[in-house]
């Protein structure tokens, strides 16, 4: 199974990568990704009380181009649910990023339902905070 979304963001793709990059930005999306960000290192998303949500593994990063990380199921990180990907495209003063989920395990039709409505609502999000001229000021 498979999802696929993009969204036009009326910045620039190094704007975009500082919602992913920059804590101070990431926090206004609910949390922060913990990570290096070199590839092979460890890649979750932490939210603001401090709880690690999800655990995986950067498999590729170009700032500004392309990230693409591995999904597990728990802490252990035994089982790979997904792999996800963002590839941003600059196109007209604006920028087009690309989501793709490949989904390793059997969802039902409503949990796939949810899934996408999920990536709908978390890009439409990530939109707002690219587009608001007072979170890009952040270095």
């Amino acid at each position: 199974m498979r999802i696929e979304k993009s969204v036009l963001i009326n910045t620039t793709p190094d704007k975009v990568w500082k919602v992913f990059t920059n804590p101070l930005i990431t926090r206004k999306l609910g949390g922060i990704y913990k990570t290096d960000w070199n590839p092979g290192s460890f890649f979750g998303w932490q939210n603001l009380s401090g709880t690690q949500i999800t655990y995986g593994r950067l498999l590729d990063y170009r700032p500004g181009e392309y990230l693409k990380h591995e999904l597990f199921t728990g802490k252990d990180m035994q089982e790979l649910s997904s792999v996800i990907s963002y590839t941003t495209m600059f196109k007209h003063d604006h920028t087009i990023l690309h989501a793709t989920e490949e989904l390793l395990e059997e969802l039902t039709d409503a949990e796939f339902g949810d899934a996408v409505s999920g990536w709908e609502a978390a890009l439409q999000e990530l939109k707002k905070v690219a587009e608001s001229p007072s979170d890009l000021k952040i270095k």
